[in-house]
């Protein structure tokens, strides 16, 4: 399922394509914030879920690239399943979800840039090959493979912030920083020093966020620790 996703993001509008679009909002349910806010109508209808804190729309779109142009049956089902039964509709946080967000950390409004640009080009590739971001560690650009599970971990405060993977097909740091600070595809701005393969900067403004591509056996030891940056 995976690897049918595409990301497609707009201005507030982070629209998610796959043949299991409720299959995957069903991930979000507990998120603090999130609400449902729709099914669109038309010919392909989109689940449409709301983040109260930011105001920003999440849409789960179905997309197949096996039957072009044609919605099955069960598509619409799924979707409203997930509407009715899973996520919530009111537009009132709870005493909980206040709670839970006021002990998110600090981001700053550069550093917001960079993660969210990181994750808008989750599934990005170079049409020459020159990088490949592939989730972090889901990479198929004929890498090495590792038998051991995978991981991945962000963390920070302010302009600081780091983000780790290991494990699986991961893919090199440089890869990454090169897909935000691309000259056609990167993030407006972001400037990148590189401390090998493994270990990136990336800059925008006063933020810094850390790229680290570690192996599993160290990567799960900084998670099992509990170690912050």
């Amino acid at each position: 399922m995976a690897n049918t996703l595409t990301y497609s993001p707009r201005y507030n509008d982070f629209a998610i394509l796959t043949y299991m679009p409720g299959h995957l909002a069903k991930t979000l349910d507990g998120f603090p914030g999130i609400r449902v806010d729709g099914v669109t109508s038309g010919k392909y209808p989109a689940l449409q879920l709301r983040h109260l804190p930011t105001n920003s729309i999440i849409s789960f779109r179905y997309v197949s690239h096996t039957l072009r142009g044609k919605l099955p049956a069960s598509c619409h089902p799924v979707i409203l399943s997930c509407k009715e039964v899973l996520l919530r509709p009111d537009r009132e946080l709870t005493a909980r979800e206040y709670d839970d967000l006021a002990a998110a950390p600090h981001m700053t409004s550069d550093v917001q840039i960079l993660l969210s640009g990181l994750l808008a080009r989750m599934r990005l590739a170079h049409p020459d090959k020159k990088w490949a971001v592939r989730e972090l560690i889901w990479g198929r650009e004929n890498r090495p493979d590792q038998d051991a599970g995978s991981f991945t971990y962000c963390w920070g405060t302010g302009d600081e912030w780091v983000v780790r993977w290991g494990g699986r097909s991961s893919v090199p740091a440089t890869d990454v920083a090169q897909a935000l600070t691309d000259p056609f595809a990167g993030v407006e701005g972001a400037t990148a020093r590189h401390f090998g393969s493994d270990r990136c900067e990336v800059r925008l403004g006063s933020a810094r966020l850390r790229l680290e591509h570690r192996d599993v056996e160290r990567g799960w030891e900084y998670d099992q620790l509990g170690m912050r940056p």
